[in-house]
């Protein structure tokens, strides 16, 4: 149990570092630029013209926009590194807390459902944030590009978020089942 919690409270110091570095706006850890990955728009004329062709492969354009632009406190809000820093902290110090709870207890507490579930919906908050900042990025990179290119994100990287907050919350239920069935059964003998 100990080790759990010296690698909770390395993630938090971590996580609480990150966020307050990419907050601050630190030049040394943080780099001012904001880089995004875009293509070209399907309707344009350089998304139909390959830039160079192989033998037996065409090379199409792809790059990076970078936005030198951006306020610090949109650069926090939208980059995924904030967003994944958050919620790695907030789900060691749930780990703190369920640790906390198991030393002081028994392994069914009824703290320990309600913590998991926590963490399930800090997954899902998560994949909204993810969703939010496509969709604000998306426009972004249309409005200064003048529509000549869109935003590439890779729409299967929400998946994983999405499946372990929704797995959380179902272990939460059948967690809290269980206390209710040992409780029972306490009561009963």
């Amino acid at each position: 149990m100990k080790r759990y919690k010296i690698i909770a409270w390395i993630m938090l110091v971590l996580s609480v570092i990150h966020i307050i570095t990419v907050v601050a706006g630190i030049e040394i850890l943080n780099d001012k630029l904001f880089n995004l990955k875009v293509a070209p728009n399907p309707e344009s004329t350089l998304s139909k013209e390959p830039i160079k062709k192989f033998e037996g492969s065409v090379l199409y354009f792809k790059g990076d926009l970078i936005i030198n632009d951006l306020p610090w406190w949109k650069r926090a809000l939208l980059s995924n590194d904030t967003t994944d820093a958050l919620a790695m902290s907030l789900l060691a110090f749930l780990v703190l807390l369920i640790i906390q709870t198991l030393q002081r207890s028994n392994t069914y507490h009824k703290k320990i459902g309600n913590y998991i579930s926590l963490g399930g919906a800090i997954f899902l908050f998560s994949t909204i944030c993810d969703i939010l900042q496509r969709y604000y990025l998306k426009d972004e990179v249309l409005t200064r590009t003048n529509g000549e290119f869109i935003l590439l994100r890779n729409e299967a990287a929400i998946l994983p978020d999405t499946i372990v907050g929704v797995i959380l919350l179902v272990f939460s239920a059948v967690y809290t089942e269980a206390y209710k069935l040992k409780t029972e059964q306490d009561l009963t003998i």
